[in-house]
């Protein structure tokens, strides 16, 4: 490539994004779609090394249709600022709550994938008054258990500051050609999503696999107050599926079984946009809020 050649950079259609100051929490950067209320605030929560963009491209539109969403990158991903103390999942679920009552956007349903998954579980265990329903996908129970996991949590962290910090972008590149073997319409969006896979910062990334490996939800499950599904990806080698299911279990979850991998946000982006948007009519239907019917 010459340096008067230009490429031509393919983005999916994204909602308006903005920084939110949080009292005492740092700034957090929020895509919001406002214009539909007919259902409660939804709330997006990404998974590791991903950021809102990459995890939910597919979801904003349809979940807009009916519900106001609000979909933050969390602490050192993506376009948010550094955490102001010392990483842990606790903390970020209480950014969460702190930033939907910034937003007067309570009580919600609560949205995560993966890491996501984890904090949305701390989220109703720490604050129950702001959630009014659980989506839990490509999450588990207790990664905590695992050391095989843990081990993975801390190399794929290494991993992630590595590509961050080289010219190849190798790992994002791989990440892309896998989605595309499932999807070939992913294709167009390879410059986009390889460079949305850039950002973030490396040590906050690194410390939020490390939180992750400590996540233990018991807890949250056995206190659990609110209606839960569970979105189960049947071909995940990152969080095998009989995991999903034992998570479902605690949470007592509605189940909505996608033919994915962990990488179903960006290569089985339609089947999992129908799949939040499903899941998350299933719990406002069992919600206490108006429509609902417990």
């Amino acid at each position: 490539m010459t340096a008067t050649e230009t490429i031509h950079v393919t983005a999916p259609a994204l909602p308006p994004g903005y920084l939110v100051a949080v009292p005492g929490r740092g700034e957090v950067f929020v895509r919001t779609l406002d214009e539909a209320q007919s259902g409660p605030p939804v709330v997006l929560l990404h998974g590791w090394m991903a950021n809102a963009d990459l995890n939910w491209f597919s979801v904003f539109e349809p979940l807009g249709a009916t519900h106001r969403v609000i979909a933050p990158d969390l602490p050192g991903h993506g376009r948010s600022s550094l955490h102001p103390r010392p990483m842990a999942l606790e903390a970020v679920a209480d950014d969460i709550a702190a930033l939907l009552r910034r937003l007067d956007a309570v009580p919600a349903v609560v949205v995560g994938y993966s890491l996501g998954s984890s904090v949305a579980q701390l989220v109703a265990h720490r604050h129950p008054e702001v959630v009014v329903g659980l989506v839990l996908g490509g999450g588990e129970l207790m990664p905590a258990e695992r050391v095989r996991e843990k081990v993975e949590l801390r190399l794929g962290g290494w991993l992630g500051s590595v590509q961050r910090l080289s010219e190849g972008r190798w790992l994002a590149q791989r990440l892309v050609n896998k989605a595309v073997r499932e999807t070939p319409d992913v294709e167009r969006l390879r410059p986009w999503l390889v460079g949305e896979l850039e950002r973030g910062h490396p040590g906050s990334i690194r410390a939020a696999g490390r939180a992750m490996g400590r996540f233990d939800g018991r807890a949250a499950a056995a206190g659990r107050r609110c209606p839960a599904s569970v979105i189960l990806t049947t071909r995940d080698h990152i969080v095998p599926a009989d995991r999903q299911r034992r998570l479902a279990r605690a949470w007592d979850a509605t189940v909505f079984e996608i033919d994915a991998d962990h990488d179903a946000p960006v290569a089985q982006c339609g089947p999992f946009a129908d799949a939040v948007v499903a899941a998350v009519a299933d719990v406002v239907r069992r919600s206490s809020v108006p429509g609902g019917e417990a």
